[in-house]
């Protein structure tokens, strides 16, 4: 330790080092991040001596992790799979559950057996891969229950000894389960853009629920928990994805919802690959949206043909659920409104002007009952709505009943919420989305049955549901606004703006 610094930060600096030597002693997580501040010090050191300004900023990063692109989608081909670490863990917790619950038999069996042990057989069978495993732990075949095996009272156990030994094999299922998914959605490609978030959810979840069933167990740590934890961090780091739940110790899973767990993992990977299916659909459709749009626009007399050829463009993407106030899709069209608003009559001139919901005679004039898409969704453009101030929000909100639907597992803060954004009467709906979808069905019924005149969706339905709930607003005719961000005033009054200010301000002024 250098000995021309100030005494007093001599001394707190020999505090410090002496209580981080002793919490290494104590915990992996801690010798890994001393090791990544001397990796930081020492790079820092050598690019001092050779006349440079130290380290680049203040953030002390792992080294492999400061190489990442998270920006980069990562293609095709593009080297090792993402989840090639996973393949170890599938294998290995595979053998941990298996020796778990050939303990638990062995404890449940009872006398008068012929004098042959098959179970023998099985642990021999067992004990053989270990070759083939590395850093796996035999404490669930040695001392499944807290003594050695060889002691003569080793299986006496309560009851609720075995079921805690049948918890950790479900939940060491649960973790084999996530990484052997994650590692299909890989090889499928659902990861080449960096893994979806729902999925790290519920790895997090599963590393979790394993950590703490095995408090009490015989072992300081679990080699797959370990390694999952840290291919979870790899993964939000690299690709900024922020997982909040089951990453803290204070913020641990219930085991006794692994089996459980294990079909919503298999039910979130259905969820992603239709989501990627979905994504690229969405893709290929606004292709040909701005294909026709461009073919439109560049022509110097547009045909009918073209501007039909437009319409069934525009008619797929409709007919595929996906939204017309998509911000792609109004930034496709709006040179076409500018260029009707110009034209002369014209037989094509008319079927584009019907297709854009104008009148060619009146200029750019909205018109959202005859908008391509049907009633409120018309494609939004900034030449065409005049931006929505704050204190027109407001009062178009004032004399408006409004209703919320949110997770019901989720914390909002309805109070702060209802005094922020205003309104006549401000209702909130809650719906479990890990519900069956009957009861899911029943609390969106009963948010359709407040009678609001403005519906803030807080959560995000099945595409099934939400088409259902969307068909029901637009037979209504009442406002519904999606909330993708935060739920917070300023948050939530930006996107009722965005998406049904213009509404809301014509609507005041009938």
């Amino acid at each position: 330790m250098p000995q021309d610094l100030p005494r007093p930060v001599l001394d707190a600096l020999r505090v410090l080092v002496a209580q981080c030597v002793r919490a290494a002693g104590q915990s992996e997580d801690v010798r890994r991040s001393l090791e990544t501040v001397g990796r930081f010090l020492t790079d820092s050191a050598r690019d001092a001596q050779r006349g440079g300004s130290g380290a680049q900023h203040g953030v002390l990063t792992p080294a492999a992790r400061k190489q990442a692109e998270p920006s980069r989608p990562r293609a095709a081909g593009d080297g090792a799979r993402l989840t090639a670490p996973l393949a170890t863990v599938v294998t290995r917790a595979r053998w941990k559950a298996a020796a778990c619950r050939l303990s638990v038999e062995r404890a449940e069996r009872t006398e008068g057996s012929d004098g042959t042990d098959p179970l023998e057989s099985r642990e021999s069978t067992l004990r053989a891969r270990l070759k083939s495993l590395p850093d796996a732990s035999t404490w669930m075949l040695d001392m499944p229950f807290g003594k050695r095996i060889s002691d003569a009272d080793a299986l006496e156990v309560p009851p609720d000894g075995i079921e805690r030994l049948e918890t950790i094999a479900n939940c060491y299922d649960a973790v084999a389960t996530a990484a052997e998914v994650a590692i299909e959605l890989d090889e499928a490609g659902a990861f080449d853009r960096g893994p979806a978030p729902s999925f790290l959810y519920l790895m997090a979840e599963a590393q979790s629920s394993l950590l703490l069933s095995l408090a009490l167990a015989p072992t300081r740590v679990d080699s797959d928990q370990r390694d999952i934890f840290h291919w979870l961090k790899d993964q939000t780091t690299k690709y900024r994805i922020y997982v909040d739940r089951f990453m803290r110790l204070d913020d641990p899973a219930d085991p006794s919802q692994a089996t459980e767990l294990v079909e919503r993992i298999r039910r979130g990977a259905r969820e992603v690959l239709a989501d990627r299916k979905n994504a690229r659909r969405r893709r290929e459709l606004l292709s040909k949206v701005r294909y026709h749009a461009k073919k439109v626009r560049e022509a110097a007399q547009p045909s009918t043909d073209e501007v039909e050829s437009l319409a069934i463009a525009l008619g797929a993407w409709r007919t595929a659920g996906f939204e017309a106030a998509d911000r792609r899709v109004a930034e496709a069209l709006a040179p076409l409104r500018v260029r009707v608003g110009g034209a002369e009559g014209c037989e094509a001139t008319a079927r584009l002007a019907e297709l854009l919901g104008m009148r060619p005679d009146a200029g750019d004039v909205p018109r959202p009952e005859a908008a391509w898409n049907g009633a409120q969704e018309a494609p939004d453009t900034s030449d065409a709505r005049d931006p929505v101030t704050l204190d027109e929000l407001r009062s178009g909100l004032a004399t408006r009943s409004i209703a919320i639907l949110l997770d019901a597992s989720g914390p909002a803060d309805t109070s702060a919420l209802e005094s922020g954004i205003g309104g006549q009467r401000f209702d909130a709906v809650r719906v479990d989305l890990e519900a069956a979808p009957a009861m899911r069905t029943a609390a969106i019924d009963a948010f359709l049955a407040t009678g609001a005149d403005v519906f803030l969706l807080g959560v995000k339905l099945p595409s099934e549901e939400y088409a259902s709930f969307k068909a029901a607003c637009l037979e209504r005719e009442v406002l519904f606004v999606r909330l993708p961000g935060p739920l917070e005033t300023e948050a939530v009054l930006h996107q009722i703006s965005r998406q049904v200010g213009w509404r809301l301000r014509a609507r005041a002024q009938r």
